[in-house]
């Protein structure tokens, strides 16, 4: 997978409502839940070697179990994608709302969690994120809910062969945190691809600056999953694709 490198990293003004983001602190979101300033980025496999060896210096470091996600992206040319929906683990429903640009930071907040059969708030924030109609929020002559909504599979199969994309991403993660700074160092797979990304997230944008400048992180362009994967073109084949 070799995710673009543009000469910018995605929009200076706001996709989304841009209040939340203009002040440089994260605000909380939906449930109680703080958003953060982020900063994605996609280096090359020697880059996030030295990465992680720099950051085990000083940092405490947490390894992930190994994860799947699906992403579920609206069709192309939808313009810029401002909820960016997945599955986690492939069962459980998480929406998350990019709010506005500090710099080249994106702000995001936590929007949904919902787990099948989805509750009507999660369609219709489903329906949102995706942009099309997908039947989520109506129902049947018999005022039953549509079928689509009652579990990730039924979802899964209402998605594939429509406008919207599904992909697959597996996760290989190492967290690494100090003093309210957090960098992520993921091994991901798609379907015939694999690649690094790094991510900073911090609630506080001048730490986050502060932290991607220190690790030299901001000569590469921000692209987050919704991006990168977007960008994507079906392989040819199988291959170990390193940016």
């Amino acid at each position: 997978m070799s995710p673009p490198n543009p000469k910018s990293s995605g929009p200076a003004t706001t996709p989304g409502s841009s209040g939340s983001a203009e002040h440089g602190t994260a605000r909380t979101g939906r449930g109680g839940r703080a958003g953060a300033y982020e900063y994605r980025c996609w280096p090359s496999a020697g880059r996030a070697a030295g990465l992680r060896l720099r950051l085990a210096r000083g940092w405490k470091r947490r390894t992930e179990a190994p994860r799947s996600d699906i992403y579920l992206l609206p069709p192309p040319g939808s313009g810029p994608i401002v909820s960016l929906a997945k599955l986690r683990d492939g069962e459980v429903l998480e929406i998350k709302l990019w709010r506005g640009s500090v710099g080249r930071l994106q702000y995001w907040q936590p929007g949904m969690r919902a787990e099948f059969p989805l509750p009507a708030r999660a369609r219709d924030a489903l329906d949102r994120a995706l942009g099309t109609a997908l039947g989520l929020t109506t129902r049947s002559a018999r005022g039953r809910s549509s079928p689509t909504g009652e579990s990730a599979a039924a979802l899964c199969a209402a998605l594939e062969g429509g406008p919207a994309r599904l992909v697959t991403v597996t996760k290989q993660r190492q967290m690494f945190s100090r003093a309210g700074s957090r960098v992520e160092i993921s091994r991901i797979a798609v379907p015939g691809r694999r690649c690094w990304s790094v991510a900073v997230d911090d609630p506080d944008a001048r730490r986050a600056t502060a932290v991607l400048a220190r690790l030299r992180l901001d000569r590469l362009a921000n692209l987050n999953y919704g991006q990168a994967l977007s960008a994507l073109r079906p392989p040819a084949a199988a291959s170990e694709d390193m940016p």
